[in-house]
């Protein structure tokens, strides 16, 4: 769901918490441990139905001025 804070104003409070938006976050696995098999194109594959006729806001942030899906 849509966070209802302008993006303006969770960088102020990110700001006046002390938080560092360009420090990394988490550990990344280092390059021994990761999986650099090759994947297929069909392994990041999803597909997901929307229900755009039943719900306004999807519809809204989906939908441009002329109908079409973005």
């Amino acid at each position: 769901m849509r966070v209802k804070t302008p993006w303006i104003e969770a960088l102020r409070r990110q700001k006046e918490e002390g938080v560092d938006p360009t420090k990394k976050s988490g550990t990344t696995a280092s390059p021994s441990t990761r999986d650099l098999t090759p994947k297929k194109m069909s392994d990041s594959f999803h597909r997901v139905v929307i229900p755009l006729a039943q719900d306004p806001w999807l519809n809204d942030n989906y939908l441009n001025a002329n109908g079409h899906i973005r």
